[in-house]
């Protein structure tokens, strides 16, 4: 079943059960079981319908939304991404954020600008002077100190914006929820018999991988993993030596680690060609689990995959929002999403050896 399927359920349960704007709809794991679909075609599904105003969205809840009567005048909104804009879409890192929001704006009638460029605090500045309606703002994660100030700016000055990917600040936020992502990394690793793990994280320092971080800790200690939650590497990314240096300490262990769970696919990928050169194979010797997709559509990594396409929705469906409170008494609510990601089973991990140890005791 497609979400175009999925869609023409949902359109359908709206009209065999009489819901009337304002009604709540099933969750999107309840939708799972009811039409026996995957998340990400759920969350597809419903993106697409929320991008078309026929579904809004108040944190994880669903309601039907109300029909608009009269035409609203066309704001003109910016969005600020940090990927070239001498790519087509599909040479994006993550072209889905940036055509959800496209989508969901031009359903709601608003006009949304994309603004390609590396200073982004510059970029905002100049927006305060030449004028927009609102932003969103897609932030570069190396700009998080210097984008604080002027967001915290056009918070003063009214101007409705939304953060997406990196939580910055007290403002709007849409982005995933690192920690849930983690945790479900771990679980797979755990029902396929793996109890020696460890983490490896870039060395870059945002909220994100902190929350990453957080959740392999806060699962090991939750499962009963032992001294799992200390084993952690930090290796700043393009230092495939630094990698190949991890998985030589993780090999020379007296019960070598079975599994490696990572940050980001970017770390991930070397760490493979890192075994492979040390002759392990993936994932009989050792499993992979990785955050974020593979580029290209690929599917050979297990993942943790973010669903930028509806962050992208969200986020502009959460500014339109905002914009009408903006001369209203809720023009100071702040509305922070965080969307868990989806476990996408690939080629790289299955059970342990059948060598491999128990885990390590606590501490």
């Amino acid at each position: 079943m497609t979400h175009d399927d999925v869609m023409r359920q949902i359109h359908a349960f709206v009209r065999e059960q009489e819901l009337k704007p304002g009604a709540r709809l099933p969750s999107g794991r309840e939708m799972e079981a009811l039409w026996q679909v995957s998340r990400l075609t759920v969350n597809r599904a419903v993106a697409c319908l929320v991008a078309q105003g026929a579904l809004r969205r108040e944190g994880y809840k669903l309601f039907v939304a109300a029909p608009t009567d009269a035409p609203e005048e066309r704001p003109l909104c910016h969005i600020l991404t940090i990927a070239g804009g001498d790519k087509p879409f599909g040479e994006l890192d993550f072209p889905g954020l940036l055509r959800g929001a496209s989508e969901v704006a031009a359903a709601n009638n608003m006009r949304l600008l994309p603004i390609y460029g590396p200073d982004q605090p510059l970029e905002i500045q100049r927006l305060m002077v030449d004028g927009t309606a609102g932003f969103v703002l897609w932030a570069e994660r190396r700009l998080m100190d210097a984008l604080a100030a002027p967001l915290r700016q056009a918070a003063d000055k009214n101007i409705p914006f939304v953060v997406c990917d990196i939580d910055i600040g007290p403002f709007n936020f849409v982005g995933t929820d690192n920690e849930r992502g983690m945790e479900a990394g771990v679980k797979h690793l755990l029902k396929l018999g793996h109890r020696r793990l460890a983490y490896v994280t870039d060395t870059l320092k945002n909220s994100s991988l902190e929350c990453r971080r957080s959740g392999f800790q806060q699962a090991c200690l939750r499962f009963d993993l032992g001294r799992c939650y200390k084993r952690i590497f930090d290796v700043p990314l393009g230092d495939n030596a630094g990698l190949a240096a991890t998985l030589r300490a993780l090999r020379a262990e007296k019960n070598p680690t079975t599994a490696v769970l990572f940050s980001n696919i970017t770390l991930a990928e070397p760490f493979r060609e890192a075994c492979i050169a040390a002759g392990l194979r993936v994932p009989e010797d050792v499993s992979l689990v990785a955050f974020d997709e593979e580029r290209g559509g690929k599917h050979t990594f297990t993942t943790l995959a973010q669903d930028m396409y509806q962050i992208g929705v969200i986020a502009v469906q959460r500014l339109r929002q905002a914009l009408r409170e903006s001369q209203t008494a809720e023009r100071h609510r702040v509305v922070r999403i965080r969307l868990e990601p989806t476990l996408m089973v690939g080629e790289s991990t299955c059970a342990p050896p059948a060598r491999a140890g128990p885990a390590e005791p606590g501490a």
